[in-house]
């Protein structure tokens, strides 16, 4: 980005860097999973997500600051940048030492693209998170909805602040909170929280509604990103924890697109409420199929 000069160059960067998060996620996950001890996974996972919103905070605040009191030059921001992803990365190599698993079967050294090896409850599990992602669009509309309701544009950042804050905050929480209680029930309730307050933001329409829905939307980030990515690992064998990650983030991946052209068409034909209601009521079906799957759990 530093060294960009030309407008496709941005285009192919920001390119590469989503194929990067593509390629890193699931390993992540899954040397998690396995760095992990056992009972503590939840709180694992919900420790990462937290540190991974607070670098959302603290980075633009830090941008914000070099941006007001030492240059203004866009550039010189993305090479200063460059120092923390460096040292990032001698960390990992130097710091990260990897937990070696004994083979459990001849297929864990292939590579193949199959769900055969997984049993039928994972298999649902992600059938059920691409119905719940589908009514899962982007953030952005959560901004247009603000500025619908008197948000002015100079406090959009602020806004966007408080929801990571509570992001964080809540995190490892409710990674905590899916190890002593259980998976089903703390994801249950962070999908019935996000249906709750994506029906008030159908109906909102003063600025202090929209910030307290803000912050209580993070909660629902907090009570569930830990937990899910948990619960996939309490569903597959250790060795396929890798592809299993690699099916996971694809599926979520593979509905964001829809969710997001879904959630416009309602938005520009129908009306906000309408599109609203439609996320809610996905949350709603995926929280009561998720029941039925582990409903003897």
């Amino acid at each position: 980005m530093a060294a960009a000069t030309a407008g496709w160059h941005i285009l192919f960067i920001r390119f590469m860097d989503r194929v990067g998060k593509g390629i890193r996620t699931s390993p992540r996950d899954a040397l998690i999973a396995d760095s992990s001890r056992e009972g503590e996974q939840g709180k694992a996972f919900g420790f990462q997500r937290a540190m991974d919103h607070a670098g959302a905070v603290i980075g633009p605040l830090i941008t914000y600051f070099l941006l007001t009191h030492i240059t203004q030059q866009y550039r010189t921001i993305f090479w200063l940048a460059f120092i923390p992803g460096f040292f990032s990365i001698l960390i990992l190599i130097r710091g990260v030492s990897e937990k070696r698993l004994k083979p459990h079967a001849p297929a864990a050294s292939k590579i193949q693209l199959s769900l055969q090896p997984f049993d039928r409850r994972f298999k649902f599990f992600l059938l059920i998170i691409i119905l719940f992602s589908l009514g899962n669009s982007s953030d952005a509309f959560l901004i247009l909805k603000a500025k619908d309701a008197g948000i002015p544009v100079t406090l959009i950042p602020i806004l966007w602040v408080v929801l990571h804050i509570s992001k964080s905050l809540s995190a490892t929480p409710g990674g905590i909170l899916s190890d002593r209680l259980g998976r089903k029930g703390v994801i249950l309730s962070g999908w019935i929280l996000y249906g709750g307050v994506y029906l008030a933001f159908a109906q909102a329409n003063t600025p202090e509604a929209i910030w307290i829905l803000f912050a209580v939307y993070g909660l629902f980030y907090g009570l569930t990103e830990g937990g899910e990515r948990a619960l996939v690992a309490d569903l597959v064998p250790a060795h396929l924890r890798g592809t299993a990650y690699g099916l996971y983030n694809f599926a979520i991946g593979l509905s964001t697109l829809p969710a997001s052209l879904l959630m416009g068409f309602l938005w520009e034909n129908f009306s906000p409420q309408a599109a609203f209601c439609f996320g809610a009521i996905l949350a709603f079906l995926a929280a009561l199929f998720l029941w039925r799957l582990f409903r003897h759990q």
